[in-house]
């Protein structure tokens, strides 16, 4: 199997509120809108190329991949995750934009 995403609340009649702000952010106004309001899925592909995901990655090598992150993520120093979510609970999200410029360690 693999990935698939997408707003579907609508498609029982009901608001995405609680993801509606983080795919604001990921994707902006009108597109986000779009998607909330059709209930559209997209492909893992047409989700990493809207900035909805980072990766896309083949169910068999997901394991490995998923390992890779974990230790990129564990080799920084602790005091950089402290100060990066510092950052976040200080900065409003639309200040911090999506991170699709290269700005991660794990790109």
């Amino acid at each position: 199997m693999t990935a698939t995403f997408g707003l579907t609340e609508i498609r029982i009649g009901l608001w995405p509120f609680l993801i509606y702000r983080a795919v604001v952010d990921a994707v902006g106004d009108r597109r986000a809108l779009e998607l909330s309001i059709t209930g559209r899925i997209l492909a893992a592909r047409e989700a990493a190329e809207m900035g909805l995901a980072h990766h896309v990655t083949p169910p068999a090598a997901l394991m490995d991949r998923a390992g890779e992150i974990a230790t990129a993520v564990g080799q920084l120093e602790p005091r950089r995750h402290e100060e990066w979510t510092a950052i976040r609970r200080r900065e409003p999200r639309s200040r911090l934009g999506t991170g699709r410029a290269g700005g991660s360690p794990l790109s």
